[in-house]
């Protein structure tokens, strides 16, 4: 990020102070001072930043409120995404707007952002990779309500996109509070529409399907257990089946009353328990997998509470997903420009 001019007023230093805190440099800072394009009016003042820190902004903003948009119109957005448009959602707002270069040149695109950046539970590490397409539950650790906090399950894309434990980790944290209540999707403009995002994210279905293709071995391994075991295991593969097939958990609880995944299982994993499940719900699993003898040893006293994360785990994702309200797509704006200029809200 470099001025265009000098550092001034209220909106340009907390941006650059955010920017500096909660952002990292992608490239070296220019030492020089790039010049002001022509379209900028010449008696404003404006910063020259970047699309990441852009989005990150308006996600750190946002991401103060405790629940997602409860309909489409409480997440507003306006505009063709051609030459203006914008989002809203409580006091946050972001307008982007492509300004043409009269003699033909290249436009610029000029931003307005406007929020608070006050108590705000994200780090920096959670925005960065929330941004660069983490599901929007992610934080560095997880709460268990019997052990320390717990590393979340995700290191890498393919943990979020493939795997199914961070769904488990939801399940055991035991609320989805943490989730940004608004979050950019990462998918291409022609498949935004298509997209399953009850399915996590990148491929369809993926850490929803790993789920079950885990628990079926379990199922297999207990198959000659008590009957509530048995029971207990076929009603979760087939409830997340369910929210697998109709993305909702509506009709889930219907399903299973009468068991005991209806009643709340008090979850009291110690640290290597979690490690255990954790490690379970992320390894390759296929038709013939089979869970090892040391496997079910460590599993037999754990598996209700085992059950019970994953059937709530997926509810309680499938939930903050199923409706779109909260759900944004990347301006195209954003995405065709590097540079992108703020506007000082101080000289409105």
């Amino acid at each position: 990020m470099t001025p265009c001019e000098k550092l001034p007023s209220t909106t340009h230093r907390v941006l650059y102070v955010f920017y500096r805190h909660h952002v990292e440099l992608s490239r070296k800072v220019r030492k020089e001072t790039p010049q002001k394009p022509l379209q900028l009016e010449a008696k404003k003042t404006y910063l020259r930043t970047d699309a990441k820190t852009v989005l990150a902004f308006f996600s750190y903003a946002t991401s103060r409120f405790d629940s997602p948009p409860s309909s489409s119109q409480s997440l507003v957005v306006y505009g063709d995404s051609s030459l203006v448009c914008g989002l809203k959602f409580e006091d946050a707002e972001l307008e982007l707007e492509e300004i043409p270069d009269p003699k033909g040149g290249k436009a610029v695109l000029v931003a307005y952002l406007k929020g608070s950046l006050a108590e705000n539970r994200l780090t920096k590490n959670n925005l960065q990779n929330i941004i660069d397409s983490y599901p929007p539950l992610y934080r560095d650790t997880f709460q268990v309500s019997s052990a320390p906090p717990m590393p979340y399950p995700i290191k890498d894309l393919r943990d979020a996109r493939v795997r199914g434990a961070w769904r488990i980790a939801v399940g055991i944290a035991g609320s989805i509070h943490m989730a940004m209540p608004v979050f950019f999707d990462p998918s291409p403009s022609e498949s935004h529409d298509k997209a399953d995002l009850c399915a996590g994210f990148g491929k369809p279905n993926n850490p929803i399907t790993r789920v079950i293709q885990t628990l079926k071995p379990i199922k297999t391994a207990f198959a000659s257990a008590s009957t509530n075991d048995k029971k207990n295991t076929q009603v979760v593969i087939g409830a997340i089946t369910i929210m697998h097939g109709t993305r909702t958990e509506s009709n889930i609880y219907s399903f299973i009353v009468g068991t005991d995944l209806h009643n709340v299982v008090p979850i009291t994993l110690s640290s290597h328990q979690c490690d255990f499940v954790l490690e379970l719900f992320k390894t390759i699993v296929t038709d013939k997998s089979i869970l090892s003898i040391a496997d079910k040893i460590q599993l037999d006293p754990i598996l209700l509470q085992v059950l019970y994360v994953a059937l709530w785990g997926t509810i309680r994702v499938v939930r903050f997903y199923k409706n779109n309200y909260n759900r944004v797509r990347i301006p195209d704006l954003l995405i065709n420009y590097d540079a992108v200029y703020l506007r000082d809200c101080d000289d409105e």
